[in-house]
């Protein structure tokens, strides 16, 4: 948006109000779109989060899906991880850039589970 770049897709029309089944619907178009997907906290087979990842997982294979895998675990993580998505050990509080510059290295030097501990240093600047 700052760069004066922008695209918006979307299978629906741009007046439908909110729709359950349709936020379900365009996890397709978000992870076919995406680099990788970070699944922060999913429920057990119910959700939006656990459709669109679990769909990732078995139909978008060139999508690598990671998983939280911190403090309180939920089931649904668990499970996604038992599917194929890959343990993300450590989410700091701060510079969610750096974070996401983590993943993307992690990605492209195709890493099995990434591993950060708590007190590493990331980049702060961004």
């Amino acid at each position: 948006i700052a760069e004066g770049r922008l695209t918006l897709i979307s299978p629906y029309d741009p007046n439908a109000g909110f729709n359950t089944g349709n936020a379900m619907g365009r996890n397709k178009y978000i992870y076919a779109l995406a680099d990788y997907g970070l699944i922060v906290s999913s429920g057990y087979q119910t959700g939006g989060t656990w459709a669109g990842a679990t769909e990732a997982l078995s139909k978008i294979k060139d999508v690598p899906v990671f998983v939280r895998m911190q403090d309180t675990i939920p089931e649904g993580n668990q499970q996604l991880v038992k599917q194929g998505a890959k343990p993300f050990g450590y989410i700091p509080a701060s510079s969610l850039r750096g974070l996401l510059r983590t993943v993307l290295e992690a990605v492209n030097s195709e890493v099995e589970a990434i591993e950060i501990e708590p007190n590493q240093e990331l980049d702060k600047t961004t």
